[in-house]
């Protein structure tokens, strides 16, 4: 785990502070600047959230920890790190008795591929349908799709699947983005809220569909593998769970994005044999994305 320099915390800290003045100005000249050149009023309608059936209990993840990992300081220090998180349970997918808990060979990419449609599909029609509901409008009338994930590789990807399996129109404006990590659920809001502005600069009836649906702990195998064998501590065991959902009801007023000076690197999502690990995380660097 890496920390920041005092002159990086610095360069984020101001880069915080300047998106944030810029951004409000931004949304003060929209308010109060009502003319023919106006841009156009993008809002969050509706909003669901679903998250895996399963409960992971703390003992649980101990006892994973004993079945797949001898005795070492990293061990030790994961149920440090489980018991200082205050986390009492993750939400997962899988069910208690799943065979990926139990079996000895580690899953592959392909296995877990295979449990991610198994599984998302279904979480996400749950959520779409719970927003759609509270929007009060007709799928017919949604005329974009912006899905986004970073726990599954395949192509096309889940969006079509889901958009056939809510009944959506043929003709959708599909978008897929995938490898954003934490920053998944904003950037699939940003590029919704370019497709909406364009449509409606061309005088377009639009209406975009957003989800985010993630399933970290189908690589709940590989980190205790990093655990066990590359002796690292595993901080994606006692934090993420299985989730799709959507931030509450507001209005977009606009996105900026910014990168940190020297902060390439601090984060990296890669794809392995065994599916997706987090090489490098850091909890304390973070900017802010204002919306």
């Amino acid at each position: 785990m890496q920390f920041l320099t005092l002159k990086q915390r610095y360069h984020a800290v101001r880069l915080a502070l300047i998106t944030r003045w810029r951004v409000c100005k931004q949304a003060c000249r929209q308010i109060f600047t009502q003319d023919e050149h106006s841009s156009p009023s993008i809002s969050v309608v509706g909003m669901a959230t679903q998250y895996g059936a399963t409960l992971l209990q703390r003992d649980f993840l101990e006892e994973l920890l004993s079945r797949h990992c001898r005795h070492s300081p990293a061990v030790f220090e994961t149920l440090d790190l489980i018991e200082r998180s205050g986390i009492r349970h993750l939400c997962s997918v899988l069910p208690l008795d799943d065979r990926i808990w139990f079996q000895q060979t580690l899953p592959t990419i392909a296995d877990t591929d295979a449990l991610f449609k198994e599984h998302a599909i279904s979480l996400v029609c749950r959520a779409a349908k719970g927003a759609i509901t509270e929007w009060g409008g007709s799928m017919y009338d949604i005329s974009h799709v912006v899905a986004v994930t970073c726990t599954n590789t395949a192509n096309p990807g889940f969006v079509i699947t889901l958009c056939s399996t809510l009944g959506l129109r043929p003709t959708v404006h599909r978008t897929l983005l995938r490898g954003l990590g934490c920053a998944g659920g904003v950037s699939a809001l940003r590029i919704a809220h370019d497709l909406l502005a364009g449509a409606a600069l061309q005088g377009l009836p639009a209406r975009a569909l957003v989800v985010s649906c993630d399933l970290p702990t189908l690589f709940t195998r590989a980190e205790l593998h990093r655990i066990d064998v590359d002796q690292e501590v595993g901080f994606g065991l006692s934090r993420f769970s299985d989730v799709l959902e959507r931030g509450p009801i507001w209005n977009l007023l606009g996105f900026r994005s910014v990168i940190v000076n020297e902060s390439e690197g601090y984060s990296e999502l890669n794809v392995g044999p065994f599916g997706l690990r987090v090489l490098r995380f850091l909890p304390l660097f973070s900017t802010y994305s204002i919306i």
